[in-house]
């Protein structure tokens, strides 16, 4: 008897054993040369894989009018045929190790509203030169870009306030990282065997302050008040001149210049700017 319930109790158990992996297993779907896994409930995606078809690959922001939102854990690991990414602005989520060992990846476009890139991001991309990161995710994880021996230079976005473990260690060919003045904690090895980094960042900021602890190249970011058009460091008839320059065409500005040449912030660049300045100087 004994010896019966014994036998029924090991059959029940590999039964049950044998329905667990089916009741987690993720379904898997392929289109437009993309593997996914889809939220039926919300009608969302997960990117799990790519065919290779190009080596420029641009995701999607829908699959079949489902919204893609992250890319998962390891998706394209390993993959050493693609060369470049572009992500939709729909990405909230870059998985864990998701271009791990992506040897042939050269540039990614991280959009403006994903909130988590996942540790060990781009780990062993050893060709990876460029990132261009847009998110408002508040930490760079460990390992994020470890051993990306080419990457060159990174700006880190204003929401970033946690730089962790190795996230640019061993990234030989580094030779600038902008701080935003969020970031607020900066693990010791964080750029550990990148030899020629700068750490880039504002006067009298945590970033000043690690760089200083761990003998790492500083260069402050100059702060700059409106109408100072030149980017001299002072407001005076120089900038008010260059601004009647630009609005005659005999010159050009860059991005930065035509901000503060806004300088009753209306919105528009014209003659009542230099007005402004002009007055402004005349209080001073």
């Amino acid at each position: 008897m004994k010896k019966k319930i014994i036998s029924a109790f090991i059959a029940a158990f590999l039964v049950l054993s044998c329905s667990i992996p089916q009741a987690f297993a993720e379904t898997y779907f392929e289109y437009a040369h993309f593997t996914y896994t889809r939220n039926r409930e919300n009608k969302t995606i997960s990117i799990a894989g790519y065919d290779n078809y190009i080596p420029d690959m641009f995701i999607p922001e829908t699959i079949l009018d489902d919204t893609v939102v992250s890319i998962s854990d390891y998706a394209f690991m390993d993959n050493t045929s693609i060369t470049s990414v572009v992500m939709p602005n729909t990405l909230k989520t870059v998985g864990k190790l998701a271009f791990n060992r992506a040897t042939n990846l050269k540039t990614a476009v991280i959009p403006e509203n994903c909130e988590i890139l996942g540790t060990s991001a781009f780990q062993d991309c050893s060709s990876l030169k460029s990132v261009e990161l847009n998110g408002i995710f508040t930490t760079i994880k460990a390992q994020t870009f470890l051993r990306c021996s080419n990457l060159e230079n990174i700006v880190l976005p204003d929401t970033v306030e946690t730089i962790e473990k190795l996230a640019f260690s061993d990234c030989d060919a580094l030779q600038c990282v902008t701080i935003p003045r969020t970031t607020t904690s900066i693990v010791e090895n964080a750029f550990s065997n990148s030899p020629n980094v700068t750490i880039r960042g504002y006067k009298d900021s945590y970033a000043q302050q690690f760089a200083t602890d761990n003998g790492i190249n500083f260069e402050v970011i100059p702060e700059y008040e409106m109408g100072d058009v030149d980017l001299n460091g002072s407001i005076n008839i120089k900038d008010a001149t260059l601004l009647q320059r630009y609005l005659a065409g005999s010159t050009t500005l860059n991005e930065l210049q035509l901000t503060l040449a806004d300088f009753n912030a209306d919105g528009k660049i014209d003659v009542k700017d230099v007005t402004a300045i002009q007055r402004h100087i005349a209080q001073s």
